[in-house]
């Protein structure tokens, strides 16, 4: 962007198709896609938002995921679940694609599944977008499978695609040979890959012997304003991330506490999701290193707390043994905060001169703790020459002009037609939701805004440890589901014992028990879907003599739980084209608009969950 030409992308009507994106539930998720969003925004362009809503098929036939992926499109042909949040995302049009998926054996992703379904939900929404709102450019984030299934649209549409790449696990995905010949295709005709940064770049170009670009992702300066060296704390290190083992955590605490025997005064506060398994064997390591006292591990945190920690703490660390960027020490930089870091590819950020900080020699703790070392053993760099280093490469601006400028080529004239949004799918006021997936359920629904909960109806599943359900919602309906395979279990006799021997020698002794305890194990998902509809249908006949005139409006969470309702789905009892997700963007727009259309402020914290 120029003085002159402010707004050069004005009249751009550009897709951007992202799995990683803010939601209610997840707000820092994807938080760079949405930071370029907005910066198409401002240049001008009209931008919608197409991310997914993973809603997988875990214990109902492979064979109904086609069947149900095909249903929930034409539901999004008719009336899309697009909506306008505020409070999370860029304040663009998102739409909330239902994403029918099949975990496969081990846990493993079956990426042309993924790809298969995506694209079905993809096509449906984008196609439907076209036809009144003609798509100039689609610009993808990460390519599996974001990207590849933006292709199959793009290609039908007959305009341009630019993917993105970020994501750090991609090069391993690429050595299988089916992944990496699919991913070729970004390359390919009027399709255009970047990644963002040069060595991540250079790594992909070697594998695919392909050309890719480099677009990085932008830093909001504003979000991160330098802090004030008076308030600062002398020897507090900082850590910002998710706190699993690939980000090298287990560096980090052997480094900090080889610092410690030099700094005894030295802090590290780590900020970030942690799953319980790895929450505590951090802890546990700590504690075996002799610095559980010195140590904060604390829950993740939103952009304004983080920015908060940045302007107080002396030091930030990044372990890391690879990087596709490094986000939060450009965040780090330009809030003054010197960055102590191995050489994952975020010394590209960083520099090697010593002006704002130090690279570790390689990716041993002891390096590391002599890079900590040294920046704390510095005076207090001027935080305008770390900010200025940042903003030079990675401001709003600047990378404005290099979309722009990578655009421009792909881009052909202005279309004079008119264009508008589809009709979107009406949120329901009072819904049923169904959802047996209770571990899931519980955190998204205490996520929610009070007054979504307030109007909600649950059907669920109980829970082991007779956990309570969150607070604040209408009505709460919880079902065993799997009582009736349990007493049978228990008719058969007493389990096996673990393992291989084990098994065979109960067998032995036991073979008809054995033969029926394998019967009961096939029957159960039929059993547990029968025990479901039994359910939904005795809650159904209850709120229609509740609401005798109303339409019944049922939003599930996954295509298990359809499988569920379906048999009701028809008459007064109709089915959401969007889940939870979707109903949260809805409020979340409702409740910052008021009747003509202006915007208003949005509710404070005493209404958030």
């Amino acid at each position: 962007m120029t003085a002159a030409d402010p707004r050069p992308l004005a009249g751009r009507r550009i897709l951007v198709v992202a799995r990683w994106y803010p939601a209610f539930d997840a707000r820092s998720s994807g938080v760079f896609v949405a930071d370029h969003v907005r910066l198409l925004r401002d240049a001008g362009a009209e931008v919608v938002v197409a991310s997914w809503d993973a809603t997988p098929l875990v214990q109902g036939p492979a064979a109904d995921a086609d069947r149900l992926g095909r249903a929930w499109a034409d539901a999004i042909r008719t009336a899309p679940p697009i909506e306008t949040p505020q409070r999370w995302g860029a304040g663009v049009p998102v739409v909330r694609l239902p994403a029918v998926t099949r975990p496969t054996a081990g846990g493993r992703i079956d990426e042309a599944g993924r790809v298969a379904a995506l694209s079905t939900a993809q096509s449906a929404f984008g196609e439907r977008l076209h036809a009144t709102w003609p798509i100039q450019l689609v610009h993808a984030h990460t390519g599996l499978p974001d990207g590849v299934v933006a292709a199959g649209l793009a290609d039908r549409l007959g305009v341009p695609l630019v993917t993105t790449e970020h994501d750090r696990t991609l090069l391993r995905r690429l050595r299988d040979p089916a992944a990496r010949r699919t991913y070729r295709g970004l390359t390919d005709r009027r399709h255009v890959l970047v990644a963002v940064s040069p060595a991540f770049a250079d790594a992909l170009a070697g594998v695919l012997e392909a050309p890719v670009g480099v677009l990085p992702n932008p830093i909001d300066l504003d979000a991160f304003p330098p802090g004030d060296p008076a308030v600062r704390h002398p020897g507090e290190l900082l850590w910002v991330g998710g706190r699993q083992p690939s980000k090298g955590i287990a560096t980090l605490l052997e480094a900090f506490a080889i610092v410690r025997t030099v700094r005894p005064e030295a802090r590290l506060r780590m900020l970030g999701l942690a799953t319980p398994d790895d929450d505590a064997a951090w802890r546990a390591r700590a504690a075996q290193l002799g610095i559980p006292e010195s140590v904060s591990f604390e829950p993740v945190a939103d952009r304004a707390a983080i920015a908060a920690a940045m302007q107080r703490a002396s030091v930030f660390v990044h372990p890391s043994p690879f990087e596709t960027f490094g986000i939060v020490a450009a965040e780090a930089l330009a809030s003054g905060l010197p960055v102590a870091c191995t050489p994952s590819g975020v010394e590209q950020i960083v520099g090697r001169d010593g002006v704002a900080g130090a690279v570790a020699r390689d990716f041993e703790a002891r390096s590391l703790a002599d890079a900590i070392l040294a920046v704390v053993a510095r005076p207090a760099p001027d935080a305008s020459v770390l900010r200025a280093r940042v903003a030079e490469r990675y401001a709003p601006a600047a990378i404005a002009r290099a979309t722009v400028d990578l655009y421009a080529p792909l881009l052909g004239p202005l279309s004079a037609g008119p264009a508008s949004l589809p009709e979107p799918a009406a949120a329901p006021a009072r819904p049923i939701v169904i959802a047996f997936r209770r571990a899931v359920l519980d955190d998204r629904i205490a996520a929610l805004d009070a007054r979504v909960r307030a109007s909600l109806t649950i059907l669920t599943t109980t829970v082991p440890s007779g956990r309570p359900s969150p607070a604040g919602v209408e009505r709460w309906v919880e079902i065993d589901d799997d009582a009736e395979a349990r007493r049978a279990l228990a008719a058969a006799g007493s389990p096996p014992k673990a393992g291989a021997i084990g098994r065979l020698s109960w067998f032995v002794r036991h073979p008809l028990a054995t033969i029926e305890r394998r019967r009961i194990a096939r029957r159960r998902p039929s059993d547990r879907l029968a025990e479901r509809r039994l359910a939904v249908a005795a809650l159904l006949s209850e709120i229609r003599r509740s609401r005798p005139d109303a339409p019944i409006d049922v939003v599930v969470l996954d295509s298990d739980d359809r499988l569920a309702a379906e048999p009701f789905l028809a008459g007064d009892v109709r089915i959401a084209p969007g889940g939870l997700r979707w109903l949260a963007d809805a409020h979340d727009a409702r409740v910052a608009t008021n009747a003509t259309g202006h915007r208003v402020a949005a509710p404070g914290p005493a209404t958030d969950a």
